[in-house]
């Protein structure tokens, strides 16, 4: 997709950060009740629910730290600008 900050068919980690670029996905309840639903069935239980929270919150934070590494120059030049 073009304009992303990594572009793996183009093999470019070096595009500047937009504005609307996110560093966080988030997720709908919605979509976390189907995920569930799909991975467990309509059997409610509170502790496979935490236990999918706690995967998807371990999953992005990965995607976020794996991310960072690829654009972390691009990130600390932007963060660095306007410094005296």
């Amino acid at each position: 997709m073009k304009g992303q900050i990594y572009e793996p068919q183009e093999g470019k980690y070096d595009l500047p950060i937009f504005v609307n670029d996110c560093a966080i996905p988030s997720f709908t309840w919605k979509e976390l009740i189907d995920t569930y639903v799909a991975n467990n069935g309509h059997k409610a239980d509170e502790e496979l629910f935490r236990e999918l929270l706690m995967e998807i919150m371990q999953f992005i934070a990965d995607d976020v730290v794996e991310t960072f590494e690829l654009c972390k120059e691009n990130i600390l030049k932007e963060v660095s600008e306007g410094e005296t």
